[in-house]
């Protein structure tokens, strides 16, 4: 399990992400970042956002984190910091999840994934009121394709430098074929309205087309 808050909500949400052989920061990650095994492209820049760190759980880097720190111009807290924005990528963990003919077993296997996510959630921050569960389109997506969401409040992290209230949303979408799992961490201070922000940079991360067929 990832042990620190790394991005988003990794604390609360790491034990949802498979755990691989070993972590690994990437020092002077390229720019872009590239995901070798999905194509998946992780600038330096995004707009507003600065990748702030690389993360490789896995030798081969099939399973990685990358981390954005959004920020507002004319934003006077945090330091114009508004919200984190994490995008983890990793191999799904069932054994034969969409294949031909077998599309039920994978939405039972994605469901399963997503519902063990909102239990680590509740089982680390007991407190947390969760304020929304929902359907949710990938905007990052070549063809449509419709994830889970799931936002919650009440909780506190490190944000900017001190722990505060924060709120949080975990986003997971499971690729057409049963091979790859993508999810998304946002944290932001409470009262901070980062969703525009955050839908930008989201957007602007594009998947390759492929890999949604």
């Amino acid at each position: 399990m990832r042990g620190t808050r790394l991005f988003a909500v990794a604390l609360a949400m790491a034990a949802a992400v498979p755990v691989s052989a070993q972590r690994g920061d990437v020092p002077d990650p390229a720019d872009p970042y590239v995901h070798r095994q999905t194509g998946m492209s992780f600038p330096a820049h995004v707009g507003s956002a600065i990748r702030h760190q690389v993360v490789r759980y896995s030798d081969d880097g099939a399973d990685s984190g990358i981390g954005y720190q959004i920020t507002r111009a004319g934003e006077s807290g945090n330091g114009g910091m508004v919200a984190y924005l994490s995008v983890f990528v990793y191999p799904a963990r069932a054994p034969r999840p969409g294949a031909a003919g077998d599309a039920a077993m994978a939405e039972q296997s994605c469901a399963a994934t997503f519902e063990g996510m909102k239990h680590d959630i509740l089982a680390r921050e007991p407190t947390v009121t969760v304020r929304v569960e929902d359907r949710i389109e990938a905007t990052a997506a070549a063809r449509p394709l419709s994830g889970r969401r799931i936002v919650y409040e009440g909780g506190k992290a490190p944000f900017a430098g001190k722990e505060q209230p924060v709120r949080e949303e975990a986003r997971l979408f499971c690729l057409p074929g049963g091979k790859w799992l993508v999810s998304y961490r946002i944290t932001s201070p409470a009262g901070v309205a980062a969703d525009a922000d955050v839908a930008r940079v989201v957007a602007a991360l594009r998947w390759p087309a492929g890999l949604v067929r």
